[in-house]
């Protein structure tokens, strides 16, 4: 994630690390709008979300394995910590 603030969020007048997706790149592509910062994925963005973990939490802006048991193969069921079990 990057740490400089250098886009103004001109409804607060503050800086901050982004406004919109577009400022956000690498691990953290996405734009947590409601902080003003880059993370991992949010509902628009979730190229960062494959492998085992080809779901976007959207609440924590992090991908994960499931966050309903549809996500969920062979009969498992989706967890409070979001694994298939």
């Amino acid at each position: 994630m990057l740490t400089a603030t250098p886009i103004c969020n001109t409804a607060t007048q503050r800086c901050v690390q982004c406004v919109q997706d577009s400022e956000c790149s690498g691990s953290t592509p996405a734009c947590n709008t409601a902080t003003n910062t880059c993370v991992q994925c949010n509902a628009a963005v979730t190229t960062q979300c494959t492998g085992t973990t080809t779901v976007c939490d959207t609440p924590t802006n992090t991908c994960v394995q499931c966050i309903a048991d549809a996500q969920c193969t062979g009969g498992q069921t989706c967890r409070v910590n979001n694994m298939c079990m």
